[in-house]
């Protein structure tokens, strides 16, 4: 089992991403997996971006983020998803822990319980608005977690197969321009 101390040590070790370039920033409804590896060469870790959604009042905006050592979730982000309840044996083990906390939330691993805490201030979300306020948000989560990149994180927007008649009328269109 692994101690809090050391998943601190995990936390707190400078990392980077094993990634290079432009990424896509994932859609609704998928995910994005990156690699890091401490500095030191010593630890690998998993970085999970999700967009997949879990209520749908404000789908556009759905994002959770999880940084995984050897699989076990050592900090995590939910943005729009449903609120988190902390066991009573957390309060009582954290007594600055409310019971309830509302999302957005982070959770940080503790070696008994699966906490939520409010996020911390590095990480702002109090103006999402579209996809590219959730690349800031994924950015000071890098950040937090003191992962240096060479990357460059992009929004697609995915318009879909347009109606045939519309897509027929854009060809005739660059055809007469080409005349």
């Amino acid at each position: 089992m692994i101690t809090n101390e050391q998943i601190e040590n995990l936390i707190n070790i400078s990392k980077r991403l094993l990634q290079e370039g432009t990424i896509n920033f994932p859609q609704v409804n998928d995910d994005l997996h990156l690699n890091a590896k401490s500095t030191d060469e010593r630890y690998d870790f998993k970085i999970i971006v999700n967009r997949v959604i879990v209520r749908p009042d404000n789908p556009d905006l759905k994002l959770s983020i999880v940084a995984l050592y050897e699989k076990l979730r050592l900090i995590g982000i939910d943005i729009c998803g449903p609120d988190h309840t902390n066991p009573r044996g957390a309060i009582q083990k954290y007594p600055a822990l409310t019971e309830n906390v509302p999302c957005p939330h982070f959770h940080i691993y503790d070696e008994d319980f699966n906490i939520a805490y409010p996020l911390p201030e590095k990480i702002d979300v109090k103006k999402i608005n579209d996809v590219n306020d959730l690349i800031s948000i994924l950015l000071n989560f890098l950040e937090y977690f003191k992962v240096n990149h060479n990357v460059i994180f992009q929004a697609v927007i995915n318009w879909g197969v347009l109606p045939y008649e519309y897509q027929r009328s854009i060809v005739e269109a660059d055809l007469y321009r080409l005349g």
